[in-house]
């Protein structure tokens, strides 16, 4: 099945960490701040042939492990029900969460139980300045993770030799990206299955595809043709007003349909960063290379132009009560050709009538070796083991809990989600190959040290292409603050 395919190149994926380039000092030779890519060779059987961790055996005679998950809402629907659910209902992701948790719970003697927070962060301030060891576990987005980190209420993980991040059921990706110097305070993996929900993708309306006489967008990802030249050409003239009022508005039709964040997501799928690392793990500024400036001036030719797309920040979109609703009423009614949207977003499309596909971000030219997927901060979910917690316990579960979820949860999520929900075609599925293979985290998203990591969402969202001289403007800043951060860092050690 291709279910079994996706899930074995996963676990390759899971083994290959990418390695981001750094740049070098100011007058030195130009360095490539591209990703490497990982290895996906296939693997038979990939799950089952992969040992177990090597833990410590213990029983803990019925403990009650806590786990602190963030609480879903209209504007936060991501938060969670990843942790732990209530009952068996007979949906399979849900199910998958039950059976891992219950091998879990036998097999160390624990009850696993969830505790929603409105606020992951403050509930840790809270209760960890209070000195109370109610909490194993905080799982929640991670700009929450970077907060709690940053008030030195996080274990350094790579302390802990019960986790091994170098096992496949963790995200290496996340080890890589989120880490600093030699310190790990948040890394995420197949205990939770939103960082797959959090990939920043690309859908397309089969039928205007043939209507338009468009190339094959399948064939242009497999030909290395599919790029950010490309897609601009594309979506020149397809907007319309279908309606012939006179005016653009959501009753017409788009090249894209798109929102502010769209911007950073091709960002880095045309392989640039807003933050590299050096040879030490240290963080350093890489936004401003002459390709991100160069990226930067293609895409906002077209994110800036209303009259190709529409987006959340256009006032007949904004000013209604469900903006996201709005936009993907719009790409439903086949009156767009492409939508950018978080994986996540696909199910609200579950009912749309005409065919449609999934597709990674564009290259920035033909030359860039690799896709890359941009992981949304917001969404993706972290793991933290707080200062009160008996560390020997939390470690060993945490690194038993995410081993456990490789073949419960993941598979799962792409039985239910992609088999199910996401995936029309076989094509789509081979294109989930491509999305999920080389994801990319930011750092500089997390700290937004002196403006950088929101400089290109507010260009944006101004409709302005000032990239230069807004860098200049925050550079100093920015560089100020992240010297402190990486000082910090070092005392640590």
């Amino acid at each position: 099945m291709k279910i079994r395919k996706l899930i074995c190149i996963l676990l390759i994926v899971c083994h290959g960490i990418l390695i981001f380039a750094a740049c070098g000092a100011e007058n030195a030779a130009p360095v490539d701040t591209t990703a490497a890519p990982a290895e996906t060779a296939e693997v038979t059987e990939a799950a089952e042939t992969i040992p177990p961790p090597d833990l410590p055996k213990a029983d803990y005679e019925g403990y009650e492990f806590n786990i602190v998950t963030r609480v879903p809402s209209g504007t936060d629907p991501w938060g969670s029900g990843e942790m732990a659910v209530e009952e068996l209902n007979g949906e399979v992701l849900n199910d998958s969460i039950a059976e891992r948790n219950r091998r879990v719970e036998e097999d160390y003697n624990i009850r696993i139980v969830q505790t929603s927070s409105e606020n992951a962060a403050e509930t840790a301030k809270k209760t960890i300045m209070a000195g109370d060891n109610v909490y194993d576990l905080f799982v929640a987005d991670l700009f929450n993770m970077k907060k709690i980190a940053e008030e030195n209420l996080a274990v350094d993980l790579n302390t802990l030799s019960n986790l091994n991040f170098k096992n496949p059921w963790w995200d290496h990706s996340s080890v890589r990206d989120l880490s600093i110097g030699k310190k790990q305070y948040f890394v995420t993996g197949d205990f939770s299955f939103r960082s797959y929900n959090a990939s920043w993708i690309y859908c397309f309306n089969k039928q205007m595809i043939e209507d338009f006489a468009l190339d094959n967008p399948y064939e242009l990802v497999r030909t290395n043709k599919w790029t950010i030249d490309k897609f601009s050409e594309m979506i020149a003239g397809i907007s319309a007003d279908v309606n012939g009022d006179g005016v653009m508005d959501q009753y017409d039709r788009y090249g894209l349909i798109t929102e502010r964040s769209n911007t950073l997501g091709m960002f880095f799928g045309a392989g640039n960063l807003v933050i590299s690392k050096d040879s030490e793990n240290y963080p350093i500024i890489t936004i401003n290379t002459e390709r991100g400036a160069a990226t930067l001036e293609k895409l906002l030719d077209f994110m800036n132009n209303t009259n190709v797309r529409v987006s959340e920040t256009d006032k007949f979109i904004s000013t209604q009560p469900d903006v996201w609703k709005g936009l993907a009423d719009i790409f439903t009614d086949d009156r767009g050709l492409f939508y950018s949207i978080v994986m996540y977003t696909v199910k609200k499309l579950r009912n749309m009538d005409t065919d449609f596909g999934l597709l990674p971000m564009p290259k920035y030219d033909e030359q860039q070796q690799e896709y890359y997927t941009w992981t949304s901060p917001w969404m993706a979910s972290g793991l933290i083991i707080p200062i009160t917690a008996d560390t020997e316990r939390a470690s060993i579960i945490a690194e038993y809990l995410c081993y456990v979820s490789m073949s419960t949860v993941r598979p799962a999520y792409y039985e239910a989600n992609i088999e199910g929900k996401f995936a029309r075609d076989t094509e789509s599925e081979e294109m989930l190959d491509v999305i999920l293979a080389n994801r990319v985290y930011d750092l500089g998203m997390l700290y937004n040290w002196g403006g950088v990591g929101y400089l290109i969402n507010d260009m944006t969202k101004d409709q302005k292409t000032d990239f230069v001289s807004r860098w200049e403007k925050i550079s100093t800043k920015a560089q100020g603050e992240l010297e402190k951060t990486i000082e910090a860092f070092k005392d640590m050690e």
